[in-house]
């Protein structure tokens, strides 16, 4: 029922969604899952789709925190190894304005390490 000039991406928010058998349901119909990062709680980092679509809400503080160097270079390593040549990468905007300086670190390392 999705209209077909789209991407479509499912963000979920529990945990029982995190199954191969919703990951093939959507693997099938070409969605994104949404891969997200956010304090005491992440995703498998997969790719069902031809995109990949990734979240950062904060590594340590929902919506507020700054993500190091160590950490954008893990998750660029983890972006690396995905089987999807398109990524979408989002920083939720923050109080303090990481999330400009994050994407464009982020962005670096992606060019660096391929």
């Amino acid at each position: 029922m999705l209209p077909g000039n789209a991407y479509h991406v499912f963000e979920f928010r529990h945990t029982s969604w995190f199954d191969d058998k919703v990951f093939d349901l959507l693997r099938k119909n070409n969605i994104g899952f949404c891969i997200y990062d956010m304090p005491d709680f992440n995703t498998p980092v997969i790719a069902t789709s031809d995109i990949a679509y990734i979240r950062f809400h904060g590594s340590y503080q929902l919506y507020s925190s700054y993500y190091s160097d160590k950490e954008l270079d893990i998750w660029a390593k983890k972006i690396n190894k995905l089987e999807s040549e398109t990524v979408f990468a989002y920083f939720n905007n923050d109080a303090e304005g990481f999330a400009i300086r994050n994407a464009l670190t982020l962005k670096n390392l992606l060019n660096t390490q391929r």
